[in-house]
Parts: structure tokens; sequence; C-alpha cells
């Protein structure tokens, strides 16, 4: 895994059921949810050494996309250790009143996720939720997070449903994306074959334990998932290159 400070370098860790993934570009490290339903302690066993490989100490901002707890049960261990500048989530979450949402405002200062965050060169732009999707479920009120860096995109799509990944095709009909980190940990039951098929990525990442997979995921010759590949490490480099790994192919 290249630690070189002119490459984006993104890792989709392998947590089982849950989601965690670290961004780093230029000296800047960025989480985007830290939990597992499967995995126990993900933030001392897994997270936190890979922030040691990389030498990191502070955290721009942790990103928690909403408030199922396999997306971040394991930030309490992170955040032992490490200095996290800001907590960022959606308005909704924020506003909510369920349990889970006032635990994560007990213990962190949430702030809405803001519309666009640099990380080093990359750009993190938030493009879901709306202010008009106020009234919808957890699930379809899940941050969906863009990178961009030298022209290349990454989309981050949590837990969404098919109802809301539509609605992300009306919205940005004309957004061409690289690489997809599957939405619902690429539920059969919960990816929409349109969305996937609209948005033609050249690679998809999912992260979970081990389940079947959509088969609109299959279809994509380049997909990796978690359970099967172990993390999955993406470096693009200063020409725009991508590459990606995973962590049983890098052993």
């Amino acid at each position: 895994m290249s630690k070189c400070r002119h490459n984006l370098n993104l890792a989709v860790l392998s947590v089982g059921h849950g989601q965690c993934i670290v961004l780093s570009c230029e000296g800047e490290n960025v989480i985007i949810d830290a939990g597992s339903i499967t995995k126990s302690n993900i933030g001392d066993k897994i997270v936190n050494p890979y922030l040691d490989y990389l030498a990191v100490r502070k955290i721009s901002a942790v990103y928690i996309s909403h408030d199922d707890i396999d997306h971040f049960n394991g930030l309490p261990e992170i955040t032992n250790k490490h200095i996290v500048n800001n907590f960022f989530a959606a308005p909704q979450l924020i506003a909510s009143s369920s349990d889970a949402a006032g635990r994560l405002k007990s213990l962190y200062k949430l702030a809405p996720a803001p519309e666009t965050l640099l990380c080093g060169r990359a750009v993190i732009t938030r493009l879901w939720p709306v202010e008009t999707s106020a009234n919808a479920s957890d699930n379809d009120l899940s941050l969906v997070l863009l990178v961009q860096y030298r022209g290349v995109k990454v989309l981050f799509c949590s837990d969404i449903t098919a109802d809301v990944q539509r609605k992300l095709i009306t919205l940005y009909p004309m957004m061409d994306i690289d690489i997809l980190v599957s939405p619902h940990h690429g539920s059969m039951r919960t990816t929409d074959e349109l969305f996937i098929g609209y948005f033609k990525p050249e690679y998809i990442i999912t992260s979970s334990a081990e389940r079947a997979l959509s088969p609109a995921i299959i279809k994509v010759e380049n997909n990796f998932c978690t359970f099967r590949d172990g993390a999955i490490n993406v470096i693009v480099d200063a020409d725009s290159r991508i590459s990606v790994n995973s962590f049983k192919k890098l052993q």
C-alpha cells in the first residue's frame, strides 16, 4: 500500500457486516464510518492498526453516514487514540430523537456535513440527503459522498435504498463514476440494477460479511468485496491512474 503524499489513498477496511473507510491525501486524513455488528472492537483491532501503519495521529474529519450501529460503534476506540477535528452527519440525524442519534450526540459534537470539504487536493462533496428528504427512513437519509481527485470520481453510497438510488440518477444525470462503494453492503434486496448500470463504474467495492451479492454488482468485471478479498486499497496517483488491490493480493 503506497503512502506517497501525492497520491489519494483510500482503504475500505475489512470489518465484517459494517463499514469503515479511510481517505488519506497530502497529509490529511478523513474517516467515513467505523462500525461492525459481526466483528468486535474494530477500532482497536482493525482501524487503529491501519492508522498506525499510516503514522496518523490527527484526523481532519469523521463522517457518520447514519445512525445504524454497524457504521459507528468503532469510533470510541479510534477517538481515544486520535485527535479528531470534526464529526459530520446529515442534518436529519442531528435533529433525530432516536436512541442511537442521542448516543452519538452525547459522545461527539456533531455538525452538519458540509457541501464540500478538502482532504488535501481531494474534494469531498455531499450529494445526499437534500433538504426535501426530511421525512424519509434512516437508510434513505444516509450520507452519500462524492470524492474527486485529479478527475477521478469515487461515490460512497452508505445504506441508501433503491428509491434513493433512482433519485440520484435524476439529480446527477451527467455524473460519471470511476469507483463505487456499493449501497447497503451489496444487498440483493436494495441494490438497484438501473443505478449500477446507469453510472457504469469501472470498479465496485462492497463492505460486507459473507452474503449473496446483488447480480448487478457481480456483473461488473472489477468487483471487490471485503468478505472475499479482505481490505481493499485504492490508489489514485498524480497522473490520475487508478490501482485497486485487495489485502490478500498484497500479502
